[in-house]
């Protein structure tokens, strides 16, 4: 992550919340329920939420017509403007059906992202949840394999 001046005056409250520069992620895939779901856990940094849906995605095309929960309560980087574009296009490619991307997050400004995402991604509706008791509740089907 690339440090401003500025971030050395904030750092002392993100490490309340854990270290940023060391998040990674752990991804589950349910091939019963056509789901995937990302989530930041605190481990050394080997990708970004945003890489790991490019790597699933490129490894796996089909899953862009899947359900996918990405759980981002821990501290993570946001993706950038071009790799949200990357994302859009690997989607889009193979999206027929309405498909769902849920968002597990605490985060208010979450909701205002999701909605502009919408643009962006065709037959794919982008949801919030606190938690994933309410993804279960979000989702058509059970998740069972959480």
């Amino acid at each position: 992550m690339t440090q401003t001046p500025e971030w050395g005056r904030f750092k002392p409250l993100f490490s309340l919340l854990g270290n940023i520069d060391d998040m990674t992620t752990s991804t589950q895939i349910s091939e019963r329920l056509r789901r995937v779901v990302v989530a930041v856990t605190a481990a050394p940094e080997t990708e970004t939420v945003g890489q790991t849906v490019l790597r699933l995605l490129k490894a796996r095309p089909e899953l862009g017509g899947w359900d996918w929960v990405l759980d981002i309560r821990n501290p993570h980087e946001k993706a950038p403007l071009e790799e949200l574009e990357q994302i859009a296009a690997a989607f889009n490619q193979r999206t027929t059906t309405m498909a769902y991307t849920v968002f597990v997050s605490t985060d208010p400004a979450t909701y205002d992202r999701c909605a502009l995402l919408g643009a962006r991604f065709q037959r794919r509706c982008h949801l919030v949840a606190r938690d994933m008791a309410e993804v279960e509740r979000l989702l058509p089907q059970a998740m069972s394999f959480i």
